[in-house]
């Protein structure tokens, strides 16, 4: 009985979180309505449909980019909202460096961690692929932003974005951003668990006579 207690609420827990966007407190992130709650990211099964927002009360205005980082030997991406400003090898060091940017706090290990959480792989490098979505361009107030965009990305991938002011430069944290896990991890996680439950429940049924 305890056993089938613990497993319907594991299933429910996993239910939730494969079906509920996370609510995130950061000020610069990218919504998306499509994704579910990862263990480091937002995570996407497939094409992923988003918008890059500042959900505070407050309006940031600069030149606004995306980075797709592919892990290394992964197929270009397919982005539609921005055009591709420069691709790079990212395989030391913080993406700020790589790309020129006025931020630190995204290293290699920040993204290979996303990457794995849907994957169960660590890899080695990515490619990066920037695209610019605008110069002038306004964040904010209250998740106004730049709507719209799409991506179509390799397995492992991970999506991040900031907006570059003329003193410093807004990120995502990684909390807000997002990584396309392998498409049926989530999906056979969720099966598995239902197949436990079915076999305790079966088990329940017939030491208790009833089949």
């Amino acid at each position: 009985m305890k056993i089938r207690l613990v497993l319907i609420a594991v299933v429910m827990t996993v239910l939730t979180a494969w079906c509920t966007s996370p609510a995130l407190a950061d000020s610069i992130q990218l919504e998306c309505s499509t994704c579910t709650a990862g263990s480091v990211t937002q995570m996407s099964g497939g094409p992923v449909q988003f918008s890059f927002v500042d959900v505070a009360n407050q309006t940031i205005t600069g030149n606004a980019f995306i980075a797709i980082l592919v892990p290394t030997g992964g197929a270009a991406p397919t982005f539609t909202g921005g055009s591709l400003a420069e691709t790079a090898s990212f395989t030391s060091g913080n993406l700020g460096s790589l790309l020129g940017q006025n931020f630190t706090g995204y290293n290699l290990s920040n993204f290979q961690s996303a990457s794995a959480q849907g994957l169960g792989i660590t890899p080695s490098g990515f490619t990066v692929y920037e695209y610019s979505l605008g110069t002038g361009v306004t964040l904010g107030p209250s998740s106004t932003g730049i709507t719209g965009l799409t991506a179509a990305v390799s397995q492992g991938s991970v999506i991040v974005g900031f907006i570059d002011p003329p003193s410093t430069t807004y990120q995502t944290p990684l909390s807000g951003s997002i990584t396309v896990p392998e498409p049926s991890t989530l999906g056979l996680l969720v099966l598995g668990l239902v197949g436990l439950l079915g076999v305790s429940m079966f088990r329940v049924r017939k030491e208790a006579g009833i089949i």
